[in-house]
């Protein structure tokens, strides 16, 4: 190293081929300035395999999309993701790491809510996912004057996962289905020949 060289923490993601066993991961790591640095091998955690099945209340299979992440992701990182998808046999596959996730499934059937697990291990994952119809949400969106505003989008998300999304008609109204189970935030977006600004709330 040279002298007077500073170091500085660099975040090292991997993420394996596909068919590779070892699940994505990050690691940190310090680098030092001042001439070349080998980081010699850098192993990777072999993780643990998760397989599932996405149904319906009739026990039939759901097409569904999947997501994980880490509960706690590294501060200031993007979220580091194991995806996958079940297909027409519901059937799911990943492979995660000894830790705490965050677990979303998004229903190819659209009159679904997707369903969404906080803090939970890996090994924890329920084998089976029952994806529903949600709770219904109705509500109307007005301007100032209280006139109805058609074709705004409308889009909710529970603790901060994208929920349902919908398109008001010409009465403002609108209706979607929610899988209630944390804080929902409302977003609001109006078309822009309305010259309507955007809107965020909490509900």
């Amino acid at each position: 190293v040279a002298e007077g060289a500073r170091s500085e923490s660099f975040l090292l993601r991997v993420i394996p081929a596909a068919g590779d066993p070892a699940p994505p991961q990050d690691r940190r790591i310090e680098l030092w300035g001042g001439a070349d640095y080998p980081l010699g091998t850098i192993g990777l955690a072999a993780g643990q395999p998760v397989s599932g099945v996405s149904l319906d209340t009739d026990g039939d299979p759901v097409p569904a999309y999947l997501r994980a992440w880490p509960s706690i992701p590294v501060g200031g990182a993007p979220l580091l993701l194991g995806e996958t998808f079940a297909g027409a046999d519901g059937v799911y596959d990943l492979r995660l790491l000894l830790q705490e996730y965050e677990l979303l499934v998004v229903p190819e059937d659209a009159d679904r809510a997707p369903y969404f697990l906080t803090g939970v291990a890996a090994g924890d994952i329920p084998a089976a996912t029952v994806l529903t119809s949600g709770d219904a949400v109705t509500g109307t969106v007005v301007d100032g004057a209280g006139d109805p505003v058609a074709g705004a989008r409308v889009s909710l998300a529970v603790a901060g996962v994208p929920s349902s999304i919908a398109v008001t008609d010409a009465a403002g109204a609108f209706a979607l289905e929610v899988r209630a189970g944390g804080p929902v935030s409302v977003s609001v977006i109006p078309p822009d020949a309305s010259g309507l600004p955007q809107l965020e709330l909490a509900a």
